[in-house]
């Protein structure tokens, strides 16, 4: 079993499209692998505001977030008490949310308030930048769009790199919740680590035609029985550039059917 959460990158002007997979939210306040990696994340950059994509925020038809204090919501059930009392409540950016209205237009982009920071990204953020000091926007994966149209939505959102946007989308390349083994958490089915692999694979190819066409592996119907969790994936790998390098990280198989693994394209 592969076991990789080293981050290596080259300085850089810009910000960095970023895929991670953020797996348990009991992630949040525990120390492991995984957290220190998102921790090397934060040393590392230094956004003036990012724009979340979680596999938790999916909608029909693309939505922003657009209140200037987007409210954590907890949305999971059974977990410590401990979970529920960690607070995390950044700042949002009304006039990025603004900015990404219209440059997704072509999408038909609406901003909206009746979400906020789920824990697809709190729980990663809150080990990438402790302090909440960094605004944040979120964005809705659109259920509703082609695997073509996340890849354009992500194009769209590369431009913000420019300007100091980080952009973070957050979900699990395989995530099958319905044969979880909540008893083995170092444990990757065998066909589970061979999805991951073929994705790996084709992500350091750029091979978009066989991101595209991952429903095709034996095994995709498991590995992805419902697209909200890749989704972010295919939208962070559109915001990637030719010119970027890519850093893969967090290559962790938790619990038969989580993959952790995650990319930086920077």
């Amino acid at each position: 079993m592969a076991h990789s959460s080293n981050i290596s990158i080259s300085s850089t002007s810009s910000m960095p499209a970023i895929f991670v997979g953020h797996g348990s939210p009991l992630n949040a306040i525990s120390d492991n692998a995984f957290t220190r990696a998102w921790e090397s994340l934060g040393a590392l950059f230094a956004p003036r505001a990012i724009v979340g994509i979680s596999a938790h925020y999916h909608t029909r038809g693309l939505r922003i977030n657009s209140t200037p204090t987007p409210r954590q919501i907890y949305d999971m059930s059974g977990f410590p008490r401990a979970l529920y009392e960690l607070a995390y409540q950044p700042k949002g950016d009304p006039a990025l949310a603004e900015r990404l209205s219209k440059i997704l237009s072509p999408f038909d982009a609406q901003l909206e308030d009746s979400w906020g920071i789920d824990h697809g990204l709190w729980s990663v953020l809150c080990k990438m930048y402790k302090n909440a000091d960094i605004p944040l926007v979120c964005l809705s994966v659109d259920l509703s769009a082609s695997l073509e149209s996340q890849l354009a939505i992500g194009r769209v959102l590369s431009v913000l790199r420019q300007e100091g946007v980080m952009i973070l989308a957050s979900g699990n390349i395989v995530h099958n919740l319905s044969l979880l083994e909540w008893e083995r958490e170092d444990f990757g089915y065998p066909w589970a680590l061979e999805f991951d692999r073929y994705i790996i694979k084709r992500t350091l190819e750029r091979d978009v035609q066989g991101l595209l066409e991952f429903e095709k592996i034996d095994g995709a119907r498991a590995c992805v029985p419902t697209l909200d969790h890749f989704l972010p994936f295919l939208i962070a790998f559109g915001a990637s550039t030719p010119e970027d390098s890519i850093n893969v990280f967090n290559r962790f198989y938790t619990c038969g059917v989580i993959s952790m693994t995650s990319f930086v394209f920077a």
